[in-house]
């Protein structure tokens, strides 16, 4: 029995001095990035300011959360922003640069605009050392298992939200909700002539879906060709116009749809559907819209662009985001229950939805739009 209580004794005393060194680990390591955290906030009120760049179409609601919500929060530091079209606002921004002049923190916009201008003209910096706070860095927090990024490095573009576009708006007096099962049911005889489509030779949700089907499975150049040189159809560069003009019932499916002005339209009354994703064999593309960021190199105020990026991919501001845009939140923590879960990507299916917002998918972009020049003959 002495000789048990013995072993007994040595097992608990190693056993208790690895807990109090583990114990000892993780209140040095919660004090590491406390102290950081604490420093790099000091300094952000010293410097006063964040500048912010939105390359998307944010709206006001939208706005006064990225703003208002940010200021709350951290009273100290005032947040300057411009909002405009990714292809508008960033031709100025790299103007500005190539002439000396760093004037912004942070890009909040779609990935297309940090992948193919921001990135190769070397303005944006690293994002992983910059996440501080323990609810942002902890991978399980995120969708995934881990904090999602549009460019191949996986540094410099993080897609923190977004969602599952849904293939057509349709018009509910005049359609029925089970009439697709297949894209490549567009192409019957009864859709002729009423179908009208944001032009997928245009950035946007148009060269979105193009992309998605030039890539797709089952679908590719073959149904691309077919679609727009057999079927009749209709282009517009106008959002609106192809929800209001297919809710008049003088189209009865609108393609290339902008979610923000669908929602608004919808709870307006107007007879318009969506398509949900699952109900269309070959299925549709995860984007992230607006909800990606990037670090601006030389940020003239990069400890204020530290905070701001931290703040921005907690809980409380992805739910107050998420709120405001009618996003998805890739945060698990997140609720959804907000949003129409057509547009919400579930967990189970998450590798059948293709990655649009990505780099592979983004690089080909130029190669469809030559392709669809030469299909399409106006």
């Amino acid at each position: 029995m002495a000789r048990k209580g013995k072993v007994f004794s040595v097992f608990f005393l190693l056993f208790s001095g690895f807990f109090i060194a583990a114990m000892a680990f993780a209140g040095a390591a919660t004090q590491d990035w406390k102290a950081e955290w604490d420093k790099t906030v000091a300094a952000a009120k010293k410097e006063g300011k964040v500048a912010v760049l939105h390359g998307g179409g944010a709206s006001v609601t939208m706005q006064n959360m990225l703003k208002d919500g940010f200021q709350k929060a951290y009273p100290g530091i005032q947040v300057e922003m411009l909002v405009g079209g990714g292809q508008n606002v960033t031709p100025r921004l790299l103007a500005e640069r190539r002439a000396g002049r760093y004037d912004w923190d942070v890009y909040i916009g779609g990935t297309t605009t940090a992948l193919t201008l921001l990135i190769p003209a070397k303005a944006l910096d690293p994002i992983p050392p910059v996440l501080i706070l323990p609810e942002v860095t902890d991978g399980k927090k995120w969708f995934g298992g881990e904090i999602d990024y549009a460019d191949n490095a996986e540094t410099y573009n993080l897609a923190f939200g977004g969602y599952v576009q849904p293939p057509f708006a349709y018009n509910t007096k005049l359609v029925k909700p089970d009439a697709f099962q297949s894209w490549w049911d567009l192409l019957k005889p009864e859709w002729r002539g009423k179908l009208i489509m944001f032009d997928p030779r245009a950035p946007g949700t148009g060269l979105a879906s193009a992309t998605f089907i030039y890539a797709q499975k089952g679908l590719g150049k073959d149904y691309l060709r077919k679609l727009l040189t057999e079927q009749k159809y209709d282009l517009s560069l106008d959002y609106r116009q192809i929800l209001e003009e297919t809710a008049r019932g003088n189209y009865l499916l609108g393609w290339g749809i902008h979610l923000g002005i669908y929602d608004e339209l919808a709870k307006k009354g107007l007879p318009l559907g969506r398509f949900p994703v699952d109900r269309i064999k070959e299925g549709s593309y995860l984007t992230t819209a607006t909800a990606s960021l990037g670090l601006m190199n030389r940020a003239p105020h990069s400890n204020a662009a530290k905070v701001y990026i931290n703040w921005l991919l907690t809980k409380d501001a992805q739910a107050a985001y998420s709120g405001a845009s009618t996003y998805w939140s890739r945060r698990v923590d997140v609720p959804t229950d907000h949003l129409e879960q057509a547009i919400v990507p579930k967990a189970e299916k998450y590798d059948s939805y293709q990655a649009n917002y990505k780099e592979k998918y983004v690089a080909m972009r130029d190669e469809i739009v030559d392709f669809l020049r030469t299909v399409m003959k106006r």
